[in-house]
C-alpha cells in the first residue's frame, strides 16, 4: 500500500466513524493527553465532537504494466567492481620458478555469457573459462603485470583487477676453475 494512501484512509476510517457507530466524544486527561471515544467518559468531562459530512474521495491508483528489462538494461545493472586478485599478493615475489597459481575473487556471482581471462604483461595467458583460478608456468625472471578480466563472448573486457609480481629463478652457475701455476 502506497504510504500516501495510507492516511487518506486512517482519515476516512475516522470520519466514517460518526456515521457508523454514532457520536464521538473528546476528553482531556490529567496529563493534557486528548482522547477520543465513541462513548463519554464517566470519570471525566466528555464533549461531544461534531464532525462535517463525509465527502467520498475517489482513489486513482496508477496502473503498471511490467515491462520486461532490455538486453541494454541487464548490462548497465551487472557490478563486477568487486573482483579482486587474491593470489600471489600484489608486489610479491614468487620464487617457484616461474611457476604459481593466480587466483582471483569475484562477490557477485559471474553471468553465464562472461568467462574469466587471465592476461600476463599484457597478452592472453591459456583459455576464458568460469573458474577464477589460472596455472602459471616457467614464467621468465623479473617483474611482471598479472590481469585477470571478466570478459564477453567476444574477449571483450568488461572489469579487470591486475596485480605485480616478481618472479625469481634459481640459476645454477657451474663453479669456474682458475688455472693452476
Amino acid at each position: 500500500m502506497s504510504s500516501k494512501l495510507i492516511p487518506s484512509l486512517l482519515l476516512l476510517s475516522l470520519t466514517a466513524a460518526p456515521v457508523l457507530a454514532g457520536s464521538i466524544y473528546k476528553t482531556v486527561d490529567a496529563n493534557g493527553n486528548t482522547l477520543y471515544t465513541d462513548s463519554p467518559s464517566v470519570n471525566q468531562k466528555a464533549e461531544e465532537v461534531n464532525l462535517p459530512a463525509i465527502t467520498p474521495l475517489q482513489i486513482n491508483t496508477p496502473q503498471r504494466s511490467y515491462k520486461p528489462a532490455t538486453k541494454k538494461q541487464n548490462k548497465a545493472k551487472i557490478d563486477y567492481s568487486s573482483l579482486k586478485i587474491t593470489s600471489p599478493a600484489n608486489d610479491s615475489t614468487v620464487r617457484n620458478n616461474g611457476s604459481f597459481n593466480v587466483s582471483a575473487e569475484l562477490k557477485t556471482g559471474l553471468m553465464s555469457n562472461h568467462k574469466f581471462q587471465l592476461f600476463v604483461n599484457g597478452k592472453k595467458h591459456g583459455k576464458k573459462q568460469r573458474h577464477s583460478s589460472f596455472k602459471v608456468t616457467d614464467l621468465d625472471r623479473g617483474a611482471h603485470v598479472l590481469e585477470v578480466a571478466i570478459v564477453d563472448r567476444k574477449g571483450k573486457k568488461i572489469e579487470t583487477a591486475s596485480s605485480t609480481v616478481h618472479v625469481q629463478k634459481a640459476i645454477y652457475r657451474a663453479p669456474v676453475k682458475t688455472p693452476s701455476h
